[in-house]
């Protein structure tokens, strides 16, 4: 995968992250609607149990008002009315999981002297209800003050509690006296002890409840684990790319150990002949031509890197400081280029003060930086004549299928760029990067 593709995979998924931590809040809520609602039977409660004479009664047929009018009469008046979440009373403790909500909506218009009105949820709790005993669910509720009457409410489940009267008749230890949303039998609305007699009316325009298909916490969780999902899956991506780059780095390793061998068996061959340059200790000009042909006639070389040379006003050096010390720059520089390149590498003088390296196997940007790196190695050399020395450099590509002479020339021609550019610098052909690169 190229690395500019690589770069958009890495803005879109960081595009994408974004977008999905911003788009949260636009996640549509779960609604349950409560009252008025026909799929759930209601009910409407009077003290008549403890001889009471209030009276009350749904005035809508959608169950939309209800209606009391709380008399004297029952020691403690009382009426309500609400909804309960199970038609069979056999299995009154099996209700609603209401859990996965988080609030609760009160749009409800009330008339009458009550300064508190009570809403209440009972739910069944295994740990501590008994199913015989319809008062023992769990007593859940909030009360609303005279001056929120007869506006939308909202209430956080987080802000209704426990009965402190269910807690003390039921005897509910610590570890239990919690609220328990998975069994919630029914919704009601009543007052508490202190509510005055009289007319009392409601207008019910939405009790419901709301909740988050996903919450906050698990949303950015999700997110995070997708992240280190891909951060996991990249390492074992580039830990897999690396494992078969080493393999064909072996097969190739394997390939220039062949080759190799190859040199030095043909090495009988030429033992007779003068390869080598006396006085710079590199190749010359015909041992360079023969170590080519080899690496021609070798199935393992891809292209071959070529580098010129020339050693900057070398006849000044001559003329200044005598040939034996010309002869001395000589030296230093071959000694220089054999040790600072690669032992599959070439190097030969070429004639005169000019150098010529062969870099099989080497692409491009890696022979330009090569090339850059003798250049400045070659101005720190050091001279008891206290002189500096520079050389231009020019260079070129070669595939196997290509003649030596044309690549020798384009080379040449770009070091007589060189030369004309000011010398001590490298120049290289046109398309070098772009065709080998």
């Amino acid at each position: 995968m190229n690395s500019k593709l690589t770069n958009l995979l890495y803005l879109a998924a960081v595009s994408l992250t974004i977008i999905a931590l911003l788009s949260y809040p636009l996640i549509p809520k779960r609604e349950l609607f409560l009252l008025p609602n026909s799929a759930f039977p209601t009910f409407s409660l009077v003290d008549k149990e403890t001889n009471g004479n209030s009276q009350a009664k749904w005035l809508k047929p959608d169950h939309s008002m209800w209606y009391c009018n709380m008399k004297k009469g029952a020691k403690i008046p009382s009426c309500n009315f609400g909804q309960y979440f199970n038609n069979d009373i056999s299995q009154w403790h099996i209700g609603l999981n209401l859990s996965q909500y988080q609030t609760i909506n009160f749009d409800v218009n009330y008339q009458g002297p009550a300064n508190y009105i009570r809403i209440y949820l009972r739910s069944f709790d295994p740990a501590v209800s008994d199913i015989n005993e319809f008062n023992s669910a769990q007593f859940i509720t909030t009360t609303i003050r005279k001056v929120d009457f007869n506006k939308p409410l909202v209430y956080d489940f987080n802000e209704l509690h426990l009965a402190d009267w269910w807690v003390s008749e039921f005897d509910v230890p610590k570890h239990h006296a919690r609220i328990n949303l998975n069994h919630v039998t029914e919704l009601g609305i009543d007052f508490d002890e202190k509510s005055p007699l009289g007319e009392h009316t409601f207008q019910i325009n939405n009790i419901s409840l709301s909740g988050d298909y996903i919450e906050k916490e698990h949303w950015y969780l999700g997110i995070l684990s997708l992240w280190l999902t891909g951060i996991v899956l990249r390492v074992v991506y580039q830990l897999n790319k690396l494992y078969k780059r080493n393999k064909q780095e072996k097969i190739r390793l394997a390939e220039m150990t062949n080759y190799a061998q190859e040199l030095k068996q043909k090495s009988d061959t030429y033992k007779n002949l003068s390869i080598t340059d006396a006085l710079t200790q590199t190749l010359n000009r015909y041992g360079l031509q023969n170590h080519l042909q080899i690496l021609l006639e070798n199935s393992a070389t891809t292209q071959i890197g070529l580098i010129i040379l020339d050693i900057d006003f070398f006849k000044r050096i001559n003329d200044k400081w005598g040939h034996n010390i010309g002869d001395e720059v000589l030296c230093s520089v071959g000694l220089l280029l054999n040790n600072s390149t690669r032992q599959t590498d070439l190097v030969a003088r070429w004639g005169g003060e000019e150098f010529v390296i062969l870099c099989p196997n080497t692409e491009s940007p890696a022979l330009f930086s090569l090339a850059e790196k003798l250049r400045i190695e070659i101005t720190q050399l050091e001279f008891l004549q206290d002189f500096s020395v520079t050389a231009s450099f020019g260079m070129s590509m070669m595939q196997p299928t290509e003649q030596f002479e044309s690549s020798f020339k384009a080379a040449d021609e770009a070091l007589y760029k060189a030369k004309n550019k000011g010398r001590n610098c490298c120049v290289v052909t046109p398309n070098f990067f772009n065709k080998y690169g």
